[in-house]
């Protein structure tokens, strides 16, 4: 995997509440969206912040699969 800026309390977040199976959708999102971010940022000089942009990205994975119910992450 490559080299996440996310901060400790995000991946603490994400290791304690995200079934196994989510962390990875979210880890292979993440990944996938910040090398893309990183990459357009340099290309086109956007302003943008790759791990802001990977960060919303990989939720919106996990989202299609699995939903917050009652402070519980359960599959669709």
């Amino acid at each position: 995997m490559a080299n996440t800026m996310n901060t400790e309390p995000d991946r603490i977040y994400i290791r304690e509440s995200l079934p196994l199976y989510a962390q990875k959708i979210y880890w292979e999102a993440y990944c996938d969206a910040f090398q893309k971010c990183r990459c357009i940022k340099t290309w086109f000089g956007s302003e943008t912040n790759p791990d802001d942009s990977a960060r919303h990205l990989a939720w919106q994975a996990v989202k299609k699969e699995y939903e917050n119910r009652g402070g519980a992450w359960q599959k669709k």
